[in-house]
This record gives structure tokens, C-alpha cells and sequence, in this order.
């Protein structure tokens, strides 16, 4: 199992700043797979599909980093690559964060993460909370 992905693009600042930023990206990615795929049920059972192949992607991406009166964090980066053949197969990964400052070197955090992947039909999300010591 293996995922190859080369390419480039353009990125731009639409915000610059110590307290807020947004960057946008986009450009062409060649992606090469060899991808193991288990198909459910059948006479056999489980069984295992090798899924060879390579596909130029269209690749957009979204970058943030906010910061409010100093005590409030808010960070992601989310993107999206659909194949240039066909809109129903992409890859989305959305990940953000944020953080609230309870005092000089403790913090509340949040964290969300979610990724799909249409060609193996997979997808997962992760939700995490904590604290942050910061020394």
C-alpha cells in the first residue's frame, strides 16, 4: 500500500498579520496509488482488491491563525482535491482548533479533525479537548 502525490501551485496572503492570517493555495497534483481495498461479503468472504492507478488532482487549500485579545486561538487548515476526471473522487481533510487562555500558562483546547477519501470509501473524525501548559 503506498500514495504518491507531486505537484505545484500558487498561494496567496488575503490577511498578513501578528493577529489574524489567511493564506488560500491551489494547484495540480499527480497522485500514483497502490491501494489495497477489502471488499465485504461474498462466497470468499473478506477479500482483499489490489487498486492500482494515477490521477491528476485539482488541489485547494485554506489556511487560518486568528488571535483574540491575546486569550483566544483559533488555527486550520482545510482542503480539498478532486480529480480532474471525475468530481466524484476526491480527497477532503478538514482540521481545525482552538484554544482559550484561563491564565499566563494554562489554556482550554479543542481540536477537530476530519478526513474522507472517495476512492477507498473511507472516512474519519476526530474530536479532541484538553489542557495546555505553557511554561
Amino acid at each position: 500500500n503506498n500514495l504518491l502525490q507531486s505537484g505545484g501551485g500558487f498561494g496567496y496572503n488575503l490577511v498578513d498579520k501578528k493577529t489574524a492570517a489567511v493564506l488560500v493555495s491551489d494547484g495540480i497534483l499527480y497522485e500514483n496509488g497502490d491501494l489495497y481495498q477489502v471488499l465485504y461479503g461474498g462466497p470468499g468472504g473478506n477479500n482483499p482488491v489490489r487498486d492500482k492507478y494515477q490521477a491528476l488532482r485539482n488541489s485547494f487549500r485554506l489556511k487560518y491563525h486568528f488571535v483574540i485579545h491575546d486569550r483566544v486561538v483559533l488555527d486550520g487548515v482545510e482542503l480539498i482535491q478532486h480529480s480532474l476526471a471525475s468530481i466524484h473522487n476526491y480527497i477532503l481533510s478538514l482540521s481545525a482548533s482552538g484554544s482559550v487562555k484561563l491564565n499566563k500558562w494554562l489554556a482550554v483546547t479543542a481540536a477537530f479533525n476530519f478526513n474522507k477519501f472517495t476512492r477507498t470509501r473511507s472516512e474519519n473524525t476526530l474530536t479532541t479537548f484538553g489542557f495546555t501548559v505553557n511554561r
